[in-house]
């Protein structure tokens, strides 16, 4: 997505009966700019889907005690281990020694 573009979109301001209107940010309701800025913020967050799926093997043991730990926080296991992958991965968790 253009950022320089999005936000000079966005100030442009409108037009009424030849009078240029300045605008801070946003766009009329119905404008036609509306679908063209939905369309560049959904082709960021498509840059942005993860593009690998990985396979973890876990111990029946161990699959057994984050299924638990799910079902106590009301969560599906999967949603879980993708919570705590991603958190180790980014440096949130760390292991214990």
């Amino acid at each position: 997505m253009d950022k320089v573009m999005l936000r000079k979109w966005l100030k442009a301001g409108y037009m009424e009966r030849n009078v240029l209107h300045p605008t801070e940010a946003g766009t009329p309701q119905g404008g036609i700019c509306s679908p063209v800025i939905a369309n560049l913020v959904l082709d960021g967050l498509e840059a942005l889907k993860p593009t690998k799926r990985i396979t973890v093997r876990i111990s029946p043991v161990d699959l057994q005690t984050l299924q638990q730990k799910a079902q106590a926080l009301g969560l599906p296991y999967q949603t879980l281990l993708k919570s705590v992958i991603h958190q180790y991965l980014t440096g949130q968790l760390v292991p214990r020694p």
